[in-house]
């Protein structure tokens, strides 16, 4: 099946390409099957129905990009972006939300070090798959500049 340029990316070190891998987030089974439906078209998708088994897969396996919702039972979209910035994850993330303001003050007692995207419901198919590529991007350079941070002593030898 042909992709997209956006929806691979090659790896540096080995020169083979990957396709993207995005965890899907709803509590709502309909959304949570659609929306994987539609990233399916163009990514290697996983689904989970509960941001607490998110937060598990997240820790043990790695992803590009995480698409979620933000208002779920126990832990919200942004709770579970807050635990895995406290747990030093770097991934790209597309938050859905019907509820912009709700979100936008809870965000300002925050910190952000991961890539955010945000998406209002109701969205079209394109913003989605745009939102998730433009985020994977996002998330690819911020883990390159980290990792050059993190060299930089060695770089300019101190």
């Amino acid at each position: 099946m042909p992709s997209t340029p956006t929806s691979q990316f090659r790896d540096r070190s080995s020169g083979s390409q990957h396709r993207l891998h995005v965890l899907v987030v709803d509590d709502a089974a309909d959304v949570l099957e659609s929306v994987g439906a539609l990233l399916e078209s163009q990514f290697s998708v996983e689904l989970c129905s509960n941001s607490t088994e998110a937060f598990d897969r997240m820790l043990a396996k790695d992803y590009d990009v995480l698409c979620t919702d933000y208002q779920m039972p126990g832990m919200s979209g942004l709770d579970l972006v807050d635990a895995l910035e406290r747990r030093d994850v770097m991934i790209g993330v597309v938050l859905v939300t019907g509820r912009y303001e709700r979100f936008a003050e809870a965000r300002k007692s925050g910190g952000q070090s991961v890539p955010l995207s945000v998406l209002l419901k109701p969205y079209r198919s394109g913003d989605l798959l745009e939102a998730v590529r433009r985020t994977a991007t996002f998330a690819r350079m911020k883990r390159a500049v980290n990792a050059i941070g993190k060299r930089a002593p060695e770089l300019v030898g101190e």
